[in-house]
């Protein structure tokens, strides 16, 4: 009798319990799940919004998407459109696909864990990034702050291509350590990767893990969170949503990768990107932040500390302390409806997720919009009018 190759096996096995669990999901998606007091009534009509994010495949911005819509009792609705591709026989998408989060990274990793040891007493943020990283002072930087790293204003250029000049990780930080300051630190906002590798690193050094190994113990595993992770194990890419057609799974008979290149060559950990994780995974996480830190009884945050990080810290630019605010960008708006509370991220392969404390709403929105090849920009039309509809919808019920 031929034996079966256990990988194989693994897969097929994977694949049943993701189908099963999609079938049993069916009621939640277009309903929601009302067994808590404080979940949003069944009366809910998000037409409108399932209408903007069909529209957006249909322009071919992004083959497919998962859209999750909650408050502080939990998860309210979700829906998954489209595919992982934009053929006809396209895996679909489905409440439980994994996407590659890029810069959502910053906030629900960096962020996340720099919080933590913040809440420890175990970190400064207004002390120079040098007291921690010597070697960071290099060419003019001893007056960085970690504050500056965090609001993107510490005089880093936006990025290096690193991964073209570097072959291993210690190259990449003694290449950053050694970079010198695109404009004088505090005069002005530049978003920078940079920053967030500098992060990623000040992490390690602290607490004596990498990131993905700090934020697993302190956050992910303790809240059950089984599909959010650095590195995913090749048994996982089949329930991945491509960012490349290189990378697709199914296309090249192999596990595929982070899409950031800096990452891969930082072995699939870095500060800036490399966290993957489901629309349901980062809902509960967005609980957590829109309760005051608590989850499931369990405290992970103080919310003195979820207060400082994520409100506007200037006027000099809309960020908080490694959060966006909902006093967005014109250029990249995040939407006309949210409060002045509002908080959170997007990613470059078309991820976001967004909560608004005072309005008692969190949004997930994942999209593989970089399939394909092209960068469409025209997701910053689409993430506004999605969001905008969806708090009109709950504000049409509140009057």
């Amino acid at each position: 009798m031929p034996r079966l190759d256990t990988n194989y096996f693994r897969i097929y096995v994977i694949l049943f319990f993701h189908l099963l669990a999609f079938i049993l999901l069916l009621p939640v998606c277009s309903k929601g799940d009302h067994n808590n007091p404080q979940d949003l009534p069944f009366e809910f009509d998000f037409t409108r919004v399932d209408s903007i994010v069909y529209e957006g495949i249909r322009d071919s911005i992004y083959p497919g998407a998962v859209l999750v819509i909650g408050n502080a009792g939990g998860i309210v609705y979700r829906q998954s459109y489209g595919g992982f591709d934009y053929s006809e026989n396209a895996i679909r998408m489905h409440p439980g696909t994994v996407f590659d989060l890029a810069s959502v990274t910053k906030v629900l990793a960096t962020t996340l864990a720099m919080m933590k040891l913040y809440d420890q007493g175990k970190i400064d943020i207004f002390a120079p990034v040098a007291d921690y990283i010597p070697e960071f002072a290099q060419n003019g930087k001893d007056d960085v702050l970690i504050k500056n790293l965090l609001l993107h204003n510490s005089g880093f250029q936006p990025g290096r291509p690193f991964h073209q000049f570097c072959s291993t990780p210690y190259e990449v930080f003694d290449s950053l350590f050694a970079t010198s300051l695109m404009y004088p630190t505090g005069s002005r906002y530049v978003y920078s990767d940079l920053n967030f590798l500098t992060l990623g690193k000040i992490i390690e050094v602290v607490s004596g893990k990498t990131p993905d190994s700090f934020c697993y113990d302190k956050f992910y595993e303790q809240m059950g969170l089984t599909n959010t992770m650095f590195n995913p194990p090749d048994s996982l890419w089949p329930m991945i949503a491509p960012t490349e057609i290189d990378f697709h799974y199914h296309m090249t008979g192999r596990p595929g990768m982070v899409r950031n290149r800096i990452t891969r060559l930082l072995n699939g950990v870095a500060g800036h990107a490399g966290l993957f994780s489901s629309a349901d995974d980062i809902s509960q996480l967005a609980i957590m932040l829109i309760n005051n830190g608590y989850y499931r009884g369990v405290k992970y945050l103080d919310t003195s500390t979820i207060q400082l990080f994520t409100e506007r810290y200037s006027e000099e630019s809309t960020r908080g302390f490694g959060w966006d605010t909902g006093n967005g960008a014109e250029e990249h708006r995040i939407g006309s409806m949210f409060s002045s509370s509002a908080f959170g991220h997007t990613g470059y392969t078309g991820t976001s997720l967004w909560v608004d404390p005072e309005q008692n709403v969190f949004i997930v929105f994942l999209t593989n919009r970089t399939y394909g090849g092209h960068i469409d920009r025209r997701i910053y039309t689409i993430r506004p009018l999605l969001h905008d509809a969806v708090m009109g919808v709950i504000r049409d019920f509140q009057e």
